[in-house]
């Protein structure tokens, strides 16, 4: 972006080491990096938008991979046009990659008040028509237990639109003690799956009928 712009680039050596130094691993440091705001708000035109997106399936396309997630920050499923210019992101990455495959997540704040959670519930919903794969449910207290009555509510909407759900909990928990998420956050259909504890314990169900598509 910043080369297209012919601007300055954002530092982010100097602000990985800085983070590194002056912020302790675990969850002081998770909570620092949503904190950097790499470029101003008047940046994120649609152009720069989908070219964000070629580049970040480019580079993932190029490593080996033959399917991506990515997952979005939630209010990121309000841009008008956000599935169309995926979709034509990943078809410009597939003429050069014609194996691979790319899906959209959409990160789901449940802190958030419920008319603007609802809000983007709502966009989801409708954006399941257009091809979103799934959304990612986040809570706060990270590190401690958290009240899941409304993320039932919402993981049975996104269960309903046909939307794959996973929900983060556990990355500072001990691995042999799942915390209760995992009970109290599942009226979704189908059974939980567990990555290993190295990758947190991020505990999905997927509905009845599948939104990703066949390779």
């Amino acid at each position: 972006m910043a080369n297209r712009n012919g601007t300055t680039p954002f530092d982010w050596a100097t602000w990985r080491a800085e983070l590194q130094e002056n912020v302790p691993a675990g969850l002081a440091r998770l909570q620092q990096l949503s904190r950097v705001s790499p470029a101003p708000v008047e940046a994120d035109t649609d152009a720069a938008f989908f070219q964000r997106v070629v580049d970040t399936l480019t580079e993932s396309a190029e490593s080996g991979s033959h399917y991506t997630e990515l997952r979005f920050g939630n209010d990121t499923v309000l841009r008008p046009g956000f599935m169309r210019m995926f979709r034509d992101a990943e078809a410009q990455v597939r003429q050069r990659h014609p194996r691979f495959r790319a899906e959209a997540i959409i990160s789901v704040l449940m802190w958030y008040e419920p008319r603007r959670l609802y809000r983007i519930i709502d966009a989801c919903e409708a954006a399941a028509d257009d091809g979103l794969a799934g959304i990612d449910i986040l809570y706060v207290p990270y590190a401690a237990e958290a009240d899941w009555r409304t993320a039932r509510h919402v993981v049975g909407l996104a269960r309903d639109a046909g939307l794959g759900i996973t929900v983060h909990a556990g990355e500072f928990s001990p691995p042999t003690s799942p915390p209760s998420p995992v009970s109290t956050a599942s009226p979704a259909s189908g059974t939980p799956h567990t990555p290993p504890p190295t990758h947190g314990c991020c505990h999905c169900w997927s509905s009845g009928t599948s939104p990703w598509r066949s390779a």
